[in-house]
């Protein structure tokens, strides 16, 4: 589970994002190739994801991103930005949020993140994470629906077939 994803500028490699999900490490790509990355691994596509949190919240920019059941990344300001073009905000998973301040949030482990934002636009980007995932949630159908549909599968369709699978198997090795 992903507990956010930070841009870094590391001398010498250029622009890296430090990820967190149970240990830290650092890739060595932007912070849209990374977001495109760890969805693709999921069977989800970023374009897609965004479109549908856009038509959600009716807002087209510092949308939160559903990853999954428990992952809605948000968007925090997290670094200056040394040229133009340079990530400037970083994706906090809300769940793991304990507490907001201004300069800083507590994650539920008691490590602390450096932010550029009030604790207004943050708590409101919160509020806005809570209602992504819950229309997230309240879409999916059970699987007996899709079986009865005419039309063509999608990504998304495939995907959540999959993650069953998944959830199949898991049972199966216990």
């Amino acid at each position: 589970m992903i507990k956010y994803i930070i841009p870094e500028y590391i001398e010498g490699r250029g622009d890296c994002c430090r990820i967190n999900d149970d240990n830290e490490r650092i890739v060595y790509k932007g912070m849209s190739s990374t977001l495109k990355s760890l969805l693709y691994e999921r069977g989800k596509s970023l374009e897609s994801i965004r479109k549908r949190c856009i038509k959600i919240l009716n807002q087209k920019n510092l949308i939160p991103i559903y990853i999954g059941i428990g992952e809605v990344l948000i968007p925090v300001k997290v670094r200056e930005g040394i040229v133009k073009g340079d990530g400037l905000y970083g994706y906090i998973n809300y769940g793991f949020i304990e507490s907001v301040h201004d300069g800083y949030l507590v994650l539920k482990d008691k490590s602390q993140i450096s932010v550029l934002e009030n604790k207004k636009s943050i708590t409101k980007r919160i509020k806005m994470a809570g209602v992504v995932e819950k229309e997230f949630e309240d879409y999916k159908l059970p699987l007996e629906f899709y079986s009865m549909s005419k039309e063509a599968a999608t990504k998304e369709d495939i995907a959540l077939l999959l993650i069953e699978i998944k959830k199949i198997e898991k049972k199966i090795a216990l």
